[in-house]
């Protein structure tokens, strides 16, 4: 068994239900910045889902809106994480909060962006 505040390597199991209609309900908001916050890289977090009950792709397409309704409590809550990642427009590394927010808003920011690489089934 895991200690309370070992966060390397971070995997967190999901079986959700067929139809993803609101992530607000399953409190993936303040769990995913909970995560956020023991992290160095985007990269150490893993979240699992269970493949017979969730298609990966629904998944991303539902993290990906909470991402843009939540930008700025996601952004703010480990606003290093989001360096690696190249701005919309080509200028660099994102380093803002304004950045951030580009990305997300962004019409080419899908499911398949490596900003949802954390993201696997099993």
């Amino acid at each position: 068994m895991k200690e309370k505040n070992s966060f390397k390597n971070l995997g967190q199991y999901k079986a959700y239900l067929r139809e993803i209609n609101n992530f607000d309900q399953l409190y993936i908001i303040q769990q995913f910045e909970s995560y956020l916050q023991e992290v160095d890289e985007i990269k150490d977090l893993a979240y699992m889902i269970n493949s017979n009950k969730a298609n990966i792709n629904e998944v991303k397409q539902a993290f990906k809106e909470v991402f843009k309704r939540n930008s700025n409590e996601i952004f703010k809550t480990n606003p290093n994480i989001w360096k690696q990642f190249d701005r919309v427009d080509g200028t660099g590394k994102i380093n803002s909060l304004k950045n951030f927010k580009d990305l997300v808003e962004d019409i080419s920011f899908d499911a398949k962006h490596p900003i949802f690489n954390f993201i696997k089934a099993e």
